[in-house]
């Protein structure tokens, strides 16, 4: 039979192709048996995965001693004179020249105080009504906001950063159960978290010093709405896994009280407590407590030392500084055998509150106070205090005499 073609198929007839589809129908002969392949080997087995990794960050290790720092200001108004949320930085570098950024950040609340952690890369400030925001703090002195918690109702103005832990704690001044010690906690990525369970209540908490350690503080406040003079007004308490715990006391005044800050020396045996009350006739005094055993003991009172302030001591813990506010003066106070005196003071400064210190470093000492002229300028001193209580000015940075350059607080990195 010839071979098939497509074109024979086409001209054959019907029948034929009948006969065709028949015999290919037909039994043909039998296949030769299928070998099946052989089976394959089952794929490798996918390796483990690799469990994130957990975020790891150290803000309590300080950076290098000498280097140049980031200086936080926040200011209390805008260009317009309304209550302003803005912050701006400053380099302090490492040979005690102050440099402005030019960089100014809103950071959504009106920073009563500011602090950093130890590393200098995160900060915090809070504002007056109890909104504390964590901020990340570049070298260049680059803010951003991280984070913002409310805290419990009171009027918050100083934050003590843990040298130790991702930790804060802050002095709430208030009338009613709101007032208090405050822990928050931080993450590493700046998250904030309110620890409702270690809370010291106290009535009119209005300032705090921790002691090295951080085990002990010393804390002023706790006089009610009306002066008794058998109450204490100042306070050492002690930190275990439960938080703060009151553990002795001290009536200091005999009237009313204000006690806008607390210093406590670097050997954590003394601190310096004063008292700011207008309608007290004790405005004016401040008085040195020791710290001995776990218990306070008064020691010496320098009296005279009108409306004071911000008050800190120097490395050598012999001697404090305390600014003036209503005098434009800041004050060299030291401990001598016969009780406090005045060492040095720089008087006709303007209007003088907060201010800063290094406390590491060649600029150990170095100490950062913005002030505001009766002529309207506004600017930052540095002053170097000296080991026989000298305070020798070293600098004087004008900031601009615009109204939103006026200073609420000031933080200099550790």
């Amino acid at each position: 039979m010839p071979p098939l073609t497509h074109r024979s198929l086409l001209s054959m007839p019907a029948a034929a192709l009948f006969t065709l589809a028949c015999a290919c129908g037909s039994p043909q002969p039998a296949a030769p048996p299928m070998t099946l392949p052989a089976p394959l080997e089952p794929p490798p087995s996918a390796p483990e995965p690799t469990p994130t990794a957990v975020p790891v960050c150290d803000y309590t290790t300080p950076g290098a001693a000498d280097r140049d720092r980031v200086v936080l200001l926040s200011h209390r108004f805008t260009a317009e004179g309304v209550p302003g949320q803005s912050v701006t930085s400053h380099i302090l570098s490492v040979d005690g020249d102050l440099v402005p950024t030019g960089l100014r950040s809103d950071i959504g609340v009106r920073a009563m105080d500011l602090a950093f952690a130890p590393s200098g890369e995160i900060a915090f400030a809070v504002g007056e009504y109890g909104r504390l925001v964590s901020l990340a703090v570049s070298p260049d002195g680059t803010v951003r906001v991280l984070d913002e918690v409310r805290l419990p109702d009171a009027l918050y103005n100083r934050i003590h950063v843990s040298a130790h832990d991702n930790l804060l704690w802050l002095t709430g001044l208030a009338t009613t159960d709101g007032g208090g010690v405050v822990a928050v906690s931080y993450g590493c990525s700046g998250a904030l978290t309110v620890d409702r369970d270690d809370f010291l209540p106290m009535q009119m908490t209005y300032a705090m010093g921790v002691l090295p350690g951080e085990e002990l503080a010393v804390i002023g406040g706790g006089q009610p709405g009306t002066a008794d003079t058998s109450v204490p007004e100042v306070f050492l308490a002690e930190r275990s896994g439960m938080g703060w715990r009151i553990i002795d006391s001290l009536n200091l005044f005999n009237d009313r009280i204000d006690i806008p800050s607390i210093g406590v020396a670097t050997d954590g045996s003394v601190a310096l407590i004063p008292n700011a009350s207008i309608y007290s006739d004790e405005a004016g005094d401040v008085v040195a407590v020791a710290i001995v055993d776990r218990h306070l003991e008064q020691l010496r009172r320098q009296s005279n030392i009108n409306a004071p302030s911000t008050v800190l001591f120097v490395t050598d813990y012999t001697l404090g500084l305390v600014t003036q506010p209503q005098n434009g003066r800041i004050t060299v106070i030291g401990e001598t055998s016969r009780g406090i005196r005045r060492v040095d003071s720089h008087s006709n400064l303007g209007i003088v509150d907060r201010m800063a210190i290094v406390r590491r470093g060649s600029l150990r000492d170095v100490v950062l106070v913005p002030r505001s002229t009766h002529g309207g300028d506004h600017l930052i001193d540095l002053y170097r205090v000296e080991s026989d209580g000298d305070l020798t000015i070293m600098s004087s940075t004008d900031i601009g005499a615009a109204l939103d350059n006026i200073v609420q607080s000031i933080a200099v990195a550790p």
